[in-house]
């Protein structure tokens, strides 16, 4: 896969996965039961009108 990648590309990538695993790590150990990662806003959005409380 590093092989496909193009110098740079991997930067936003890296910073947004050390984001979340900060943010998940976070809001577990403040007593939050689960947490349901998704791909989109679009994604979120039809998690909260389920009722799922969205950050």
């Amino acid at each position: 896969m590093a092989e496909s990648l193009k110098l740079g590309e991997g930067i936003p990538v890296v910073i947004d996965v050390l984001r979340a695993s900060s943010t998940i790590v976070t809001a577990l150990a403040n007593g939050v039961k689960e947490v349901v990662p998704v791909n989109s806003q679009k994604e979120a959005f039809e998690l909260k009108t389920e009722g799922f409380l969205t950050a």
